[in-house]
């Protein structure tokens, strides 16, 4: 019995923090968009990137990252509430699920984020400074799928890094059109 749990903890957990991974967020999502179908309201999904991950990784090594998204996690869980999901996705990808959203409290949540992990970062070598980009989405319509939020919160944290880093954005529909009149520029030039 103690392995059948510890196997089923390994294929719905990320192995370097213990933080839900992707199929996990799924399951989350889909309950989440669930309970939205019965009772209304509406749920929001914040995605976020660490902003100088990658010089950070290159510059001290694997090990300095793996300390650093360990703490990144500490402190997204920190600032989550018991019934939020924090969830990473992979590299320097979180995500967080948080039912019964508004615009302002996932303004004010997504603000506390880039400030906490605007902080720096005490690892074995020194201080770090990294910072987070975040992309935020409001989902009311319960026919919205788990992939669409993602693909809508993702879209909204590239323009907040495009945008100038440590800070966030709501999805707009408008960058949809944005990004099909890039794609169908890049088909035309080639």
């Amino acid at each position: 019995m103690a392995s059948e749990s510890q196997s089923k903890h390994m294929a719905y957990h990320d192995p370097l923090t213990g933080l839900p991974n992707r199929a996990m967020f799924a399951q989350r999502m889909a309950q989440a968009l669930a309970e939205l179908r019965r009772g209304g309201g509406a749920v929001g999904v914040l995605a976020l990137d660490l902003d100088r991950f990658k010089v950070i990784n290159d510059t001290y090594g694997h090990s300095a990252g793996d300390e650093l998204i360990r703490d990144v996690a500490l402190r997204l869980r920190g600032l989550a509430r018991a019934s939020d999901t924090v969830a990473r996705l992979g590299g320097d990808e979180f995500i967080v699920l948080v039912a019964g959203a508004s615009p302002a409290g996932l303004a004010t949540f997504a603000e506390r984020i880039v400030a906490a992990l605007g902080e720096p970062v005490e690892l074995p070598f020194g201080r770090v400074f990294c910072g987070a980009s975040v992309g935020i989405t409001l989902i009311g319509d319960p026919a919205t799928e788990g992939e669409e939020a993602l693909r809508q919160a993702g879209l909204a944290m590239y323009r907040a890094k495009d945008a100038g880093r440590g800070r966030f954005e709501f999805y707009e529909p408008e960058m949809d059109l944005a990004l099909k009149a890039r794609r169908l520029l890049e088909h035309d030039l080639r």
